[in-house]
């Protein structure tokens, strides 16, 4: 019984943020998508719709509902009307929370950049040092 409770908690918050993007997205088109969305959320997300580098101002919360809906599966055609709905933006906030995630970890100003910066450019896979490479077989 508790396990229940602690699932419709978390799935009440869960729905609570998906109603709130798609009520304040279609109230407030024009409100700055910062006010909802973290940084890392709003430019992974730009950056894997549009696959170009992100603006230095965040979009709109109207556009950046629709970018989240198109992870979802929106289909968002230049003359298409309708807003996106919960359900589209429910899978596209779950691939945003994967995106974000990634762009904490690897993107711009990441720690991990700090570390990669010690392997050395075009040095290919990574092997142990002692597994000699392997030789063509004789046929």
């Amino acid at each position: 019984m508790e396990r229940t409770l602690t699932f419709v908690a978390v799935s009440l918050i869960v729905a609570w943020r998906v109603l709130l993007v798609c009520r304040l997205g279609r109230s407030y088109p024009d409100l700055d998508c910062e006010a909802i969305f973290e940084p890392s959320e709003w430019k992974a997300v730009y950056v894997a719709v549009h696959r170009c580098p992100a603006p230095e101002q965040p979009p709109r919360l109207g556009e950046m509902m629709r970018l989240i809906a198109q992870l979802g599966g929106y289909v968002n055609t230049p003359g298409r009307k309708d807003p996106p709905g919960p359900q589209t933006i429910w899978l596209g906030m779950q691939r945003m929370s994967d995106l974000a995630w990634g762009w904490e970890t690897f993107g711009p100003g990441s720690p991990a950049l700090a570390v990669s910066g010690s392997v050395p450019a075009g040095s290919g896979r990574a092997r142990h040092p002692t597994t000699p490479r392997t030789k063509a077989k004789d046929t």
